[in-house]
């Protein structure tokens, strides 16, 4: 109880960023009938959510920022940047606990890339 149990990502172009993600992190994306600004998101593992066109992408420096956990930053930042996002932090160390990156999603949002 308590924890996290849905995220939404803010979109303008729903087959533009249902393409993104399902192609870079092999995650399923569904319509629901009758919901014209929602889509859901179910990731492989983890916490699903969905994206929405009623919230807008959070300025740069503000917000809450979402990390995807991956085994291979490299790799995805190649699949990323192929799809249409832009890497914004090369993959950088976190002493003792593992690695990140940013990137900007074909939405404008920055997610964050984390691997042990």
């Amino acid at each position: 109880m308590h924890g996290i149990c849905h995220i939404e990502i803010p979109c303008s172009d729903f087959e533009r960023v249902a393409k993104f993600y399902s192609g870079v992190f092999d995650w399923k994306v569904d319509r629901i009938p009758g919901m014209d600004d929602y889509m859901t998101f179910k990731p492989p593992e983890g916490v699903g959510g969905g994206f929405t066109r009623q919230l807008k992408p959070a300025p740069k420096d503000n917000g809450i920022f979402l990390y995807i956990m991956v085994s291979d930053i490299e790799a995805m930042q190649k699949k990323i940047e192929t799809a249409g996002g832009k890497n914004t932090m090369k993959k950088t160390p976190i002493p003792g606990i593992g690695y990140f990156s940013v990137f900007v999603d074909t939405e404008g949002n920055n997610i964050g890339l984390f691997s042990m």
